[in-house]
């Protein structure tokens, strides 16, 4: 398993992620719950 240093991450990683949640949340019933639940998964990953 590779495990990334969150100290490594750019600007356009960040963004990456940003679009592919959108993505994966877009069909989704509650696309907008799912988009949130994801993007709180992400930003506490980033916090530590």
């Amino acid at each position: 398993m590779i495990v990334a240093d969150v100290d490594d991450a750019d600007d356009a990683d960040v963004l990456k992620m940003v679009g592919a949640i959108a993505w994966a949340a877009q069909n989704a019933p509650d696309s907008s719950a799912q988009a949130d639940r994801l993007l709180a998964l992400f930003m506490n990953g980033l916090r530590r």
